[in-house]
Formats: C-alpha cells, structure tokens, sequence
C-alpha cells in the first residue's frame, strides 16, 4: 500500500563548512501510518492499539546520538517497517547499517564511553504508567541485549564505565528508589541504593553516587545527603538536611554541587568533605579544564545572581545581581556566555545574552532581544566547531 498523505521524512546532515544539506536516508516505510494497523496485530498480548504505536514512535522519532569518535551516527527509523528500530550510519564508507529488528518503538539512545555498545530504550507505550525495555546493540551488530529490570518504569542515569551503566526507578505516588549497576555483556544487576531519594546524582570517575533522602523515608535511614561507592555499596552520610537536590559537576577539588533553600549552596569532594559555597541556592556549572565554577541562581525561585569560584570553593567575584537562565563556557575556558533574566522577571519579556572573559573581563553585551520564550532557547546554545 502507499503511503497516506505527506508522510515523507529523510534524515540529512549539515556540513558547517559550507552548510550543504546531505540527505542520508528515508525514515519512514512506504505504508506509513499503516504499518501501526499490522504492528499491533503481531504484538498480543501487550495489545497496544494503532494509535498508542504511533504515539510511541513520534516520541522517539528524532533520536539520534554520535559515536564518542564521531564516526558513527546511531538513529532511530522505520523505512523497513513495522516499528522503528536502530539504524548506524557510517562515515567513513557512507554506508547505513540496520542494528536491530525488534516489535516496540525506539524512544532514545546512549552510547558507551568506549563506543562499543549503544543502549537504548523501546516501548509499545507513552505517557503515564509507561514502561521502557532497556537494550543494547554492539556497533557491528552481531549482539543484542535485553535486560529484566522490573514492572516499574526505569530510567537511565549513566555509565559507571564502559561495561556498566546505572538506572533507577520511579512511579506516581512512590518515587523514586532502587538505584542499580547493570553489566552490559552479561546482564548482571547489583542494587546499589534500594530506598527512596529525592535526587541522586553519579560520579563515573570516581565510581560514586550522590543521593539525597527527604521525607517520608524509611524509619531507619536519616534525611540528608549521601555517598555511596559503587563498587561495593557502601555509604556515607555528608550533610543533613530533608530538601537537598544534588548535581554531578565536577572541578580540579570537587565532585558533586548541593542546594538546600534554607542551607544554600555546598560542594561535595570524593571523600566526602563539605566546603560552603554560598548561601543562596545555587545551579552550578563547572569550566571544561575544571579550573572554575560558575554559580548562578535561575529566576524559577526568584533568587538573583551569578558568582564564579575557584576549584577548591573560594569565591573570586560577583559578576551580576540579575537571575540568570543559562552558563555556557567557552570550550578553552576562557570566558563564558550568559543569559540574562529581564529586571521584570516575565518570560514575555526578551531576555539578554552577554559573554565574559576569565579572569578579569567584565560583561558585554551580545544581545537583548532573545525570543520570549528565552527558557527554550538558551537552553539551546550550543557550540560549533569549537568556536
């Protein structure tokens, strides 16, 4: 059957040199939307309906993630029906490579620290009370894992190394809980963290986790911020406090950053040790060499201003009062650009791009007339070429 409507998708790359368009591939099958009809009569009994697949593969549609060395283009497509599956483009001979054959829908993909492997999520379904099945392809495709990681919805929080990875899970009125190292050859699953946490936050260096525990909790594990070895699940306690969230950003001295509305701002070092960074709950975003820290406060709490620090906490200047949507540093680190909130506060309002050099510069700036919806779009600056 032909296709139904103007259903034609093609997969291209944009050569910056000169921004050519190469079109690489077709995305979608020549029966496209029908092929949903056959797919759900072969997948009883998950007996998910035309629809709900189709739902499904838009969610996932447009994944796609290159190789570590950027040889590889690993993408989700459905030109061979009925569900979209896993696709490698390669580079170097400009050849596409079909990895995987499997009935759910592709919804995002991972690639090993070493390139190896390339994990990714599927299902049948999207939205509430949906679950993911968790797979993993190697890059020449003679090996395909599944792994069993329960009923309750899993998600993927990163690689420990590049045989291992780390999830957690979560479901309406329970949370999140039961965080776990998975062996990407064998399947192998060690719990590392079986209780409820607020956050948690991994270490792939230093093979840690950071977790924080609020209420309600078990009646034997106290509120606060943790450390827990990967290797062997052991755990420290390093702050108290029941509102901590914990971010993984690391510098030259610390390992993770840590806010709390009533303690502030505090880095975390692999040993546990605690410096006070400052008072104000701050977003941390860490220079490329690890020589600073950015501190920046988002207007989503109305709390102002942006601060950078040395590695090992020592605060070196006060750079604005203003909130401050986005850090992006440059990739030598030295300077930084920065999305400035407007003085009212409203996201109708354009905000302001400036760009500061480290150590001494002062702001300038770039541009103030971001889109109204500047959330969306700082959160898309990027870097090109390194430049």
């Amino acid at each position: 059957a032909n296709s139904v409507g103007p259903f034609d998708l093609t997969l291209n790359l944009l050569r910056l040199s000169d921004d050519q368009a190469q079109p690489i591939t077709r995305l979608l099958s020549v029966d496209y939307p029908n092929n949903f009809t056959q797919a759900a009569q072969s997948v009883d009994p998950q007996n998910p309906s035309p629809d709900a697949l189709r739902q499904a593969f838009l969610s996932g549609l447009y994944t796609s993630s290159w190789s570590p060395d950027g040889r590889y283009l690993a993408f989700a497509g459905e030109m061979d029906g009925p569900s979209s599956d896993v696709y490698l483009y390669d580079m170097e001979t400009r050849s596409i490579t079909r990895l995987t054959d499997g009935p759910e829908e592709i919804q995002w993909l991972r690639w090993s620290p070493d390139g190896q492997w390339i994990l990714h999520g599927s299902s049948y379904y999207v939205g509430q009370g949906a679950t993911t099945t968790f797979h993993a392809v190697n890059v020449a495709g003679s090996s395909v894992k599944t792994y069993d990681l329960g009923d309750q919805e899993t998600f993927f929080l990163g690689w420990a190394s590049p045989s291992e990875f780390v999830v957690y899970s979560g479901a309406m009125g329970v949370g999140n809980t039961d965080v776990r190292k998975v062996e990407v050859g064998t399947g192998r699953i060690t719990t590392r963290w079986p209780d409820p946490f607020q956050t948690v936050a991994l270490d792939p260096e230093d093979n840690l986790l950071a977790a924080s525990v609020a209420e309600p909790r078990p009646p034997d594990i106290k509120p606060g911020l943790y450390l827990v070895d990967l290797s062997d699940g052991r755990r420290k306690l390093v702050a108290d406090g029941d509102s901590w969230s914990v971010d993984y950003r690391r510098s030259q001295a610390l390992r993770f950053v840590a806010t709390d509305r009533q303690q502030g701002t505090i880095g975390i070092e692999a040993d546990g040790s605690i410096t006070h960074l400052s008072s104000t709950p701050f977003f941390a975003e860490p220079s490329p060499d690890e020589r600073w820290l950015a501190l920046c406060a988002n207007n989503l709490f109305s709390l102002p201003g942006l601060e950078v620090y040395t590695p090992d906490g020592k605060l070196t200047r006060r750079v604005t009062d203003q909130p401050i949507d986005r850090v992006l540093w440059r990739p030598d680190s030295l300077g930084m650009f920065f999305v400035a909130a407007s003085d009212s506060g409203s996201s109708a309002t354009p905000a302001a791009l400036y760009y500061m050099a480290l150590p001494d510069g002062e702001p300038i700036l770039v541009d103030q007339t971001l889109a109204p919806d500047y959330y969306s779009f700082a959160y898309s600056l990027v870097w090109l070429r390194g430049q």
